[in-house]
């Protein structure tokens, strides 16, 4: 009997270490361990003659005894390739250095080799800085939001070809609304409210397709902006106009351009002071205020939205005057050539528009 009840003990005692065993050897940290020891043993062998190899004995590892710690060499290759990763993205221009430079390439002028000799005669390199600053305005505007801006006319018109067909859907729909709400006993809040969702999804059906998206409207703003900005800090480093605790100070690019004192001509010479004549700021207000009315003229349907965005395009219109009486005449001379550009684009779309009959 007793011996019964040791055998037993014994047996239980050992399926017990089994158990254990076969945890610990399938646990991660004894995987680790293990790869661990095999890339050393077998390294080991590699540094060892081969007649050598057979003298060779190794301590049994016990399962009790403390894991080692991993190596650190492929953590440590992981953290330098990290870094040099980070170092790279840091050595990507920002925009506002690529636009100082190209304002600057602008100014050596080196593309007037290449021009013929009767116009090249009328400019030598470099070129003044005031030229420089209004020839890149009118490259980066032509580069970049003038093909937006005839996507844009084009998605406008298609828009205003489907708006009658929509309207004419909203009468329908809100007809046969009206039938059912009679039926069910709807209240007009519900009828109204079942109108406008039924003639949403049939606008979005209508705009889908003929393959008209309405938020791609908005991708002129959404790249004209950024342009003027970075343009606007780019001028900003290239003057000297900005104050050490702005949070914006290392978005300008680069320290100032020696010469801008003598960059201009006739009364704006120099480049880094305000306008004190305002021809500049009044310029500006005036010109941005006559782009907000050639807006307002446009054929669309009037909407509380529209009109909201029309009244606050002539707040800001009105509100460039203050602050380009503010800036170095650079930044001054940058808006008005942008602003110039914007009227005589919306004029030619304008004129494109009625000659084509929409």
């Amino acid at each position: 009997m007793k011996s019964s009840i040791v055998n037993e003990a014994m047996l239980t005692t050992y399926t017990l270490s089994r158990v254990s065993r076969i945890r610990f050897l399938t646990s991660p940290q004894s995987r680790i361990r293990h790869r661990y020891f095999s890339i050393a043993s077998a390294a080991s062998r590699a540094s060892i003659p081969v007649e050598s190899q057979s003298n060779v004995s190794f301590p049994s590892a016990s399962p009790l005894s403390q894991p080692q710690s991993a190596p650190t060499s492929i953590l440590d290759d992981t953290a330098i390739s990290s870094i040099s990763q980070f170092s790279a993205l840091d050595s990507i221009p920002s925009p506002v250095s690529l636009i100082r430079s190209f304002i600057l390439w602008c100014h050596e002028a080196p593309f007037l080799a290449y021009l013929p000799d009767v116009l090249s005669a009328t400019a030598t390199a470099p070129l003044p800085l005031w030229q420089s600053i209004v020839l890149a305005t009118v490259a980066l505007r032509l580069a970049i939001t003038v093909p937006l801006a005839v996507l844009q006319q084009r998605r406008l018109a298609r828009q205003q070809a489907l708006q009658p067909i929509a309207e004419a859907w909203k009468a329908t729909l809100r007809h046969q609304v009206a039938q059912v709400a009679r039926k069910e006993g709807w209240s007009p809040d519900v009828m109204e409210k079942e109108t406008q969702k039924r003639y949403r999804e049939r606008v979005r059906s209508l705009y889908a397709s003929h393959q008209y998206h309405p938020l791609r409207t908005l991708l002129l703003p959404w790249v004209q902006v950024p342009l003027w900005v970075s343009v606007s800090f780019a001028l900003r480093g290239m003057v000297g106009y900005v104050p050490e605790s702005a949070w914006w100070s290392a978005l300008v690019g680069g320290a100032p351009v020696p010469g801008m004192e003598e960059g201009g001509t006739l009364w704006f010479e120099n480049l880094t002071r305000a306008d004190e004549t305002l021809f500049f700021p009044l310029a500006v207000g005036w010109t941005n205020l006559a782009n907000a009315q050639l807006g307002a003229l446009s054929s669309a349907p009037p909407t509380p939205l529209r009109t909201v965005m029309i009244w606050s395009f002539r707040g800001l219109a009105l509100g460039s005057m203050y602050f380009a009486s503010q800036m170095p005449t650079a930044i001054s001379l940058y808006w008005l050539s942008s602003a110039l550009f914007s009227l005589g684009q919306n004029v030619v779309m304008r004129v494109w528009k009625w000659r084509k009959g929409t």
